[in-house]
Protein backbone atom coordinates (compact mmCIF):
# COMPACT_ATOMS: atom_id res chain seq x y z
CA UNK A 1 0.00 0.00 0.00
CA UNK A 2 3.18 2.39 0.95
CA UNK A 3 5.08 1.04 -1.53
CA UNK A 4 4.70 2.58 -4.71
CA UNK A 5 4.86 6.24 -2.48
CA UNK A 6 8.14 5.47 -0.84
CA UNK A 7 9.36 4.39 -4.13
CA UNK A 8 8.61 7.40 -5.57
CA UNK A 9 10.06 9.30 -2.52
CA UNK A 10 13.12 7.40 -3.00
CA UNK A 11 13.41 8.39 -6.33
CA UNK A 12 13.23 11.99 -6.06
CA UNK A 13 15.83 12.17 -2.74
CA UNK A 14 17.92 9.56 -3.72
CA UNK A 15 17.45 7.85 -0.67
CA UNK A 16 19.60 5.26 -0.10
CA UNK A 17 17.08 2.18 -0.55
CA UNK A 18 19.67 -0.94 -1.24
CA UNK A 19 16.40 -3.31 -1.08
CA UNK A 20 12.94 -3.13 -1.02
CA UNK A 21 11.89 -6.14 1.69
CA UNK A 22 9.25 -8.90 0.74
CA UNK A 23 5.95 -6.60 0.21
CA UNK A 24 3.82 -9.42 2.54
CA UNK A 25 6.09 -9.53 5.67
CA UNK A 26 4.43 -8.27 8.52
CA UNK A 27 5.51 -7.24 11.72
CA UNK A 28 3.65 -10.37 13.85
CA UNK A 29 3.38 -10.46 17.51
CA UNK A 30 5.97 -13.00 17.19
CA UNK A 31 8.16 -11.26 15.50
CA UNK A 32 8.16 -8.30 18.27
CA UNK A 33 8.49 -10.58 20.95
CA UNK A 34 11.27 -12.39 20.22
CA UNK A 35 12.97 -9.21 18.95
CA UNK A 36 12.15 -7.63 22.70
CA UNK A 37 14.18 -10.29 24.41
CA UNK A 38 17.61 -9.32 22.34
CA UNK A 39 19.99 -6.41 22.99
CA UNK A 40 20.27 -3.74 20.33
CA UNK A 41 22.84 -5.35 18.15
CA UNK A 42 20.74 -8.63 18.35
CA UNK A 43 17.86 -7.14 17.00
CA UNK A 44 19.40 -5.72 14.08
CA UNK A 45 21.18 -8.99 13.01
CA UNK A 46 17.95 -11.09 13.77
CA UNK A 47 16.09 -8.45 11.91
CA UNK A 48 18.85 -8.57 8.95
CA UNK A 49 18.94 -12.81 9.18
CA UNK A 50 15.15 -13.54 8.87
CA UNK A 51 14.86 -10.76 6.10
CA UNK A 52 12.17 -8.83 8.80
CA UNK A 53 12.40 -5.86 7.15
CA UNK A 54 10.50 -3.79 4.34
CA UNK A 55 13.58 -1.19 3.71
CA UNK A 56 17.17 -1.81 4.04
CA UNK A 57 19.28 0.70 3.23
CA UNK A 58 22.72 1.07 1.78
CA UNK A 59 24.54 1.18 5.48
CA UNK A 60 22.22 -1.60 6.43
CA UNK A 61 20.01 0.63 8.80
CA UNK A 62 16.23 -0.99 8.53
CA UNK A 63 12.70 -0.37 8.13
CA UNK A 64 10.01 -1.97 9.81
CA UNK A 65 6.65 -0.84 9.04
CA UNK A 66 3.61 -2.39 11.50
CA UNK A 67 0.25 -0.86 9.91
CA UNK A 68 -3.41 -1.31 11.57
CA UNK A 69 -5.57 0.48 14.16
CA UNK A 70 -2.32 1.05 16.04
CA UNK A 71 0.36 1.33 13.89
CA UNK A 72 4.36 1.45 14.87
CA UNK A 73 6.80 2.13 12.36
CA UNK A 74 10.77 1.52 13.46
CA UNK A 75 14.12 3.07 11.97
CA UNK A 76 17.06 0.38 13.02
CA UNK A 77 19.83 2.19 12.83
CA UNK A 78 22.75 -0.30 11.86
CA UNK A 79 24.45 -0.77 15.20
CA UNK A 80 27.96 -1.56 13.15
CA UNK A 81 30.67 0.40 11.59
CA UNK A 82 30.05 -0.58 8.19
CA UNK A 83 30.95 1.48 4.73
CA UNK A 84 28.21 0.99 2.48
CA UNK A 85 28.83 -1.38 -0.51
CA UNK A 86 29.48 1.44 -3.31
CA UNK A 87 32.04 3.28 -1.04
CA UNK A 88 33.83 -0.06 -0.36
CA UNK A 89 33.36 -0.34 -4.00
CA UNK A 90 34.79 3.10 -5.04
CA UNK A 91 37.47 2.56 -2.42
CA UNK A 92 38.91 -0.48 -4.33
CA UNK A 93 38.56 1.13 -7.58
CA UNK A 94 36.24 -1.06 -8.63
CA UNK A 95 33.08 -0.27 -10.60
CA UNK A 96 29.68 -0.42 -9.23
CA UNK A 97 27.62 -2.79 -11.40
CA UNK A 98 25.63 -6.12 -11.23
CA UNK A 99 29.19 -8.02 -11.55
CA UNK A 100 31.24 -6.56 -9.93
CA UNK A 101 29.06 -6.60 -6.79
CA UNK A 102 28.60 -10.12 -7.05
CA UNK A 103 32.49 -11.17 -7.26
CA UNK A 104 32.94 -8.71 -4.36
CA UNK A 105 29.93 -9.80 -2.08
CA UNK A 106 32.26 -12.43 -0.36
CA UNK A 107 34.57 -9.47 0.39
CA UNK A 108 32.26 -6.99 1.45
CA UNK A 109 30.61 -10.11 3.38
CA UNK A 110 33.77 -10.09 5.97
CA UNK A 111 33.81 -6.42 6.34
CA UNK A 112 30.56 -6.78 7.53
CA UNK A 113 31.22 -9.86 10.11
CA UNK A 114 34.49 -7.85 11.40
CA UNK A 115 33.02 -4.31 11.98
CA UNK A 116 33.23 -2.45 14.96
CA UNK A 117 30.24 -1.57 17.09
CA UNK A 118 29.25 1.88 16.49
CA UNK A 119 29.75 3.95 20.27
CA UNK A 120 26.47 5.79 19.59
CA UNK A 121 22.83 4.95 17.98
CA UNK A 122 19.99 6.57 17.46
CA UNK A 123 16.82 3.90 16.40
CA UNK A 124 13.90 5.98 16.05
CA UNK A 125 9.94 4.64 16.59
CA UNK A 126 6.46 5.88 15.77
CA UNK A 127 3.56 5.00 18.02
CA UNK A 128 0.25 5.19 17.58
CA UNK A 129 -1.21 3.72 21.10
CA UNK A 130 -4.58 4.63 22.08
CA UNK A 131 -5.11 1.79 24.77
CA UNK A 132 -1.79 3.71 26.28
CA UNK A 133 -3.21 7.07 26.20
CA UNK A 134 -2.81 9.24 29.53
CA UNK A 135 -3.12 13.04 29.01
CA UNK A 136 -0.19 14.96 29.47
CA UNK A 137 1.46 11.98 30.08
CA UNK A 138 1.54 9.69 27.52
CA UNK A 139 0.62 10.88 24.18
CA UNK A 140 -1.77 8.65 21.68
CA UNK A 141 1.08 9.69 18.81
CA UNK A 142 4.80 9.64 19.47
CA UNK A 143 7.95 9.73 18.34
CA UNK A 144 10.83 6.99 20.58
CA UNK A 145 14.36 8.54 20.00
CA UNK A 146 17.11 6.78 21.46
CA UNK A 147 18.01 3.86 23.58
CA UNK A 148 17.62 3.18 27.28
CA UNK A 149 15.65 6.80 27.70
CA UNK A 150 12.19 8.29 28.47
CA UNK A 151 11.94 10.33 25.28
CA UNK A 152 8.42 10.32 23.90
CA UNK A 153 7.94 13.25 21.54
CA UNK A 154 3.74 13.67 20.79
CA UNK A 155 3.04 13.99 17.24
CA UNK A 156 -0.06 14.08 14.66
CA UNK A 157 -1.06 10.82 13.11
CA UNK A 158 1.92 9.74 10.85
CA UNK A 159 1.88 7.81 7.60
CA UNK A 160 4.90 5.08 6.73
CA UNK A 161 6.04 7.91 4.18
CA UNK A 162 5.40 10.39 6.35
CA UNK A 163 7.75 8.36 8.74
CA UNK A 164 10.23 8.53 6.20
CA UNK A 165 10.28 11.48 5.73
CA UNK A 166 11.38 12.27 9.28
CA UNK A 167 14.11 9.85 9.25
CA UNK A 168 15.67 11.24 6.14
CA UNK A 169 15.00 14.82 7.09
CA UNK A 170 17.42 13.85 10.82
CA UNK A 171 19.92 10.38 9.64
CA UNK A 172 19.76 11.57 5.87
CA UNK A 173 20.02 15.13 5.19
CA UNK A 174 21.90 14.71 1.94
CA UNK A 175 18.75 13.17 0.80
CA UNK A 176 16.32 15.51 2.47
CA UNK A 177 18.66 18.71 0.33
CA UNK A 178 17.89 17.16 -2.82
CA UNK A 179 14.29 16.00 -2.22
CA UNK A 180 13.80 20.17 -1.54
CA UNK A 181 14.92 20.99 -4.71
CA UNK A 182 12.50 18.98 -6.22
CA UNK A 183 9.50 19.74 -8.68
CA UNK A 184 6.84 17.09 -6.90
CA UNK A 185 8.18 18.56 -3.11
CA UNK A 186 4.62 19.84 -2.83
CA UNK A 187 2.87 16.39 -3.36
CA UNK A 188 4.38 15.08 -0.44
CA UNK A 189 3.90 17.78 1.95
CA UNK A 190 0.60 17.51 1.24
CA UNK A 191 0.47 13.67 1.40
CA UNK A 192 1.62 14.83 5.39
CA UNK A 193 -0.78 17.70 6.35
CA UNK A 194 -4.22 16.09 5.09
CA UNK A 195 -6.63 16.30 7.53
CA UNK A 196 -6.30 12.72 8.36
CA UNK A 197 -3.18 13.18 10.45
CA UNK A 198 -4.91 15.35 12.91
CA UNK A 199 -5.51 13.98 16.21
CA UNK A 200 -9.07 13.38 17.44
CA UNK A 201 -9.89 15.96 20.11
CA UNK A 202 -10.42 13.07 22.79
CA UNK A 203 -7.15 11.92 22.61
CA UNK A 204 -5.49 15.34 22.36
CA UNK A 205 -6.54 17.25 25.35
CA UNK A 206 -6.32 20.51 27.21
CA UNK A 207 -2.93 19.04 28.77
CA UNK A 208 -1.93 17.44 26.40
CA UNK A 209 -1.57 21.01 24.52
CA UNK A 210 0.71 22.44 26.77
CA UNK A 211 3.32 20.42 25.64
CA UNK A 212 5.47 21.45 22.51
CA UNK A 213 4.46 19.18 19.61
CA UNK A 214 5.29 17.55 16.27
CA UNK A 215 2.61 18.97 13.53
Amino acid sequence: MYRQRLQAIAREAGFPVDEYGDAHFVVSHEVVGELRTLQYVDQWRSALANRWYHLRMQDHSLFLFSEGLSPSYSFIHCPLEIMTFPDYLAERGEENNPRIRREMAGSYQNVIDTAAERRHVTPIRYDYDPRGYQEGVHPVAHIHIGLGNEVRLCSNKMSAASFVLFVMRQMYPKSWEQLLTRKGLNRFVNSIREPSTRLEERYFGAVDRIELHLT
